[in-house]
């Protein structure tokens, strides 16, 4: 199955680890939305999710569930991308 990164979003990192978003194509399949995060200086993938409020306390459902060794390989295509982005961008010159 192809695996290719449509679209990398870096966001100004947020106190929640936030860093960006990613959409992917798996062969002819758009999937929107990925989550970017890090923690202790790890980045980490999160599938889309809806985020639901009950008793309030924030829940988070996955729109999608992906097989084990697939998602494993779109966190890889994800989190390489993500680090030529950061890479490329910190190499440009400052204005």
């Amino acid at each position: 199955m192809g695996i290719e990164v449509i679209s990398l979003r870096l966001i100004e990192p947020k106190e929640s680890g936030l860093r960006g978003f990613a959409d992917i194509r798996l062969d002819d399949v758009t999937i929107r939305d990925f989550r970017i995060f890090q923690r202790n200086g790890k980045p980490y993938i999160r599938l889309p999710h809806t985020t639901l409020k009950k008793d309030g306390a924030l829940q988070f459902h996955p729109i999608i569930d992906l097989p084990e060794e697939l998602r494993a390989q779109v966190d890889t295509a994800i989190l390489t991308a993500y680090f030529e982005k950061k890479e490329n961008h910190n190499e440009r010159p400052k204005k």
